[in-house]
């Protein structure tokens, strides 16, 4: 059996990193948050979020450290929560990496055929759009860590243009005497929170490629607040631009305002807006492709799933049974339309992972040494404030959802016979 090999760049992580995280919220949301909590408390939750985003890169840059490993979570809760409890959590974060966020891509990949099927109108061409764009990433990845990353290199490129042509152009067309500080609404703040919240997830992307990424321990880790940063910079240019250059009545019932915007600029700016969030998806997916079926490979390497997907193809030296494995899912989701409800429960089980993922810091640090760079800078303070952030965030969501909330936890916690089954297995 062959083994990983390190093919990817510092530039290359961080596209991957980028790739993920400009999806389709940055296209969605704007509009939403701002009907929620008016033009002061979208400017507010913005930059609260990211700011809260920047303080996670830079206490999560002790695992990948620690850690260069293909699980990304999965080995970090493993190793960062004590004994038994480490190694539940990390079968049951694993469980839900290949079981519900299949669905997830597989709705990124839905969002990418419909937007672009507005310009190229297929019968039937959301789900076959969808498909190939599956059938193209998946064998892409399969054929080489490097072509991924290239693709990924090239579709965060391409894709950043227009979110910065319509956020320059929004600015110059419109007035910044739209942007009312005073207008500020705490009832929703919390939902907007969660919105701008999934917007920027997705950061840290590439952890799950530190065994394939050129002196992994060091690059990954500071791929992630440079991710952050970024992000943030072009999200505040969109949100700003959104607020200044559409009427607040327009704006509020928006589900997207970046295309509405656009259309000041006539049929070409409508085209470009498209055609920019079929590539935002595309890369959102791409991103996805590339990392999540690495903690599939580290599962069945460490014995936690079925041995015959810790395969490395000896020419291509990719895990290319865990990617076929994530491909086949992803388009049972697309055929059957039943990913949407599952998209609605991926936020919950998400933050609580992070949480206990956070917490395991405390112990980290207690244990091991490690450099001041990526020792989880600001500790205790930098944790503690995420962890805050995000218990209300998951408060906010519970108040607003309970079904869903809790439904989210039950499809989780399926994992958990299979864990104690696998138990049993790898001990005898």
């Amino acid at each position: 059996m062959g083994s990983l090999k390190r093919r990817l760049s510092f530039l290359e992580a961080l596209s991957v990193n980028i790739g993920e995280v400009v999806g389709s919220g940055i296209y969605m949301f704007p509009g939403l948050i701002f009907a929620l909590v008016g033009s002061g408390g979208s400017i507010f939750v913005w930059i609260v979020m990211g700011v809260a985003a920047l303080l996670e890169a830079l206490i999560l840059m002790i695992y990948p450290y620690l850690y260069p490993d293909a699980g990304g979570w999965y080995t970090y809760l493993r190793e960062g929560l004590p004994g038994e409890l480490g190694r539940v959590t990390s079968f049951l974060f694993g469980w839900y990496n290949l079981f519900i966020l299949p669905a997830s891509t597989a709705a990124i990949a839905i969002g990418f055929s419909s937007y672009l099927n507005q310009l190229v109108s297929i019968p039937s061409g959301v789900v076959i759009l969808a498909s190939i764009l599956t059938v193209l990433l998946a064998l892409a990845n399969i054929l080489g860590v490097e072509i991924g990353g290239k693709l990924s290199d090239l579709l965060t490129g391409i894709k950043i243009v227009p979110l910065v042509l319509i956020g320059i152009a929004g600015l110059l067309l419109g007035s910044l005497s739209h942007l009312n500080l005073s207008d500020f609404r705490i009832s929703g703040l919390g939902l907007g929170m969660m919105m701008a919240w999934f917007t920027y997830s997705g950061f840290d992307a590439s952890v799950p490629l530190a065994e394939e990424t050129e002196d992994g321990r060091r690059k990954i880790p500071l791929s992630l607040p440079v991710t952050v940063i970024a992000v943030m910079a072009l999200y505040m240019l969109v949100v700003v631009s959104a607020i200044a250059s559409l009427p607040a009545d327009i704006l509020a019932k928006s589900n997207a305002p970046l295309l509405d915007e656009s259309k000041v600029l006539g049929s070409w700016g409508a085209s470009i807006a498209i055609l920019g969030a079929s590539l935002s998806m595309a890369g959102a997916c791409a991103s996805e492709i590339i990392s999540r079926p690495r903690v599939v490979y580290a599962m069945s390497r460490d014995g936690q799933f079925l041995r015959s997907f810790s395969k490395i193809h000896e020419r291509f030296l990719t895990p290319y049974a865990s990617i076929a494995l994530y491909f086949i899912l992803m388009i049972l989701y697309e055929l059957s339309g039943s990913y949407v409800w599952l998209v609605k429960v991926v936020t919950i089980p998400t933050l609580i992972f992070s949480l206990l993922m956070y917490l395991g810091i405390f112990r980290l640090r207690r244990q091991v040494y490690v450099p001041r760079l990526f020792s989880s800078l600001g500790h205790p303070i930098t944790t503690v404030i995420v962890i805050a952030v995000y218990s209300y965030v998951i408060y906010s969501l519970f108040l607003d959802d309970p079904l869903t909330s809790l439904l989210s936890l039950v499809v989780v916690f399926t994992g958990l016979p299979f864990y104690l089954w696998w138990k049993e297995r790898w001990r005898s």
